[in-house]
């Protein structure tokens, strides 16, 4: 379908990354385009999926992958393809992540803790051109940058 939102799922936990798979394909209007278990493979996978016409419209990013961590998976892919929407979706919430992902490019930032419902939200926001950090991550910036 034309209107789906294609997304590539970046995660080096297979049972995550599975369960993310499932959950997101249930979704009205969501697909499923690819998947890679380090910065690295996420990469080549955009870059193949690209190639063929079927560029993500979303980028899930774990941040702690072998190879290359998702922040520097972020920014190359966004330094390659300005268009590129990175959602990261960790369990670390430590400010250094945060400031380093939105450096890099990224659009999003979740935690892994988020109900379904609040992920496939913010899929929807990013991919309209939003960007988005859950509340509760954007208090911890803004007094951590009030300290700085």
């Amino acid at each position: 379908m034309a209107d789906e939102i294609r997304i590539l799922l970046c995660e080096d936990q297979t049972l995550m990354r599975q369960g993310l798979h499932t959950i997101l394909e249930l979704e009205p209007g969501f697909q499923v385009v690819g998947e890679a278990a380090n910065g690295q493979e996420a990469l080549k996978r955009y870059y193949e999926l690209q190639s063929q016409g079927s560029r993500p419209d979303i980028v899930l990013m774990d941040v702690q992958m072998p190879h290359m961590n998702g922040v520097q998976a972020t920014a190359a892919l966004t330094s390659s393809d300005p268009q590129a929407r990175i959602i990261i979706l960790t369990t670390f919430d430590y400010e250094d992540y945060v400031f380093e992902a939105i450096k890099a490019g990224a659009m999003g930032y979740l935690l892994k803790d988020v109900p379904a419902s609040e992920l496939t939200a913010t899929i929807r926001q990013v991919h309209a051109g939003e960007p988005s950090i859950q509340p509760r991550i954007a208090n911890r910036l803004l007094i951590e940058f009030g300290r700085k």
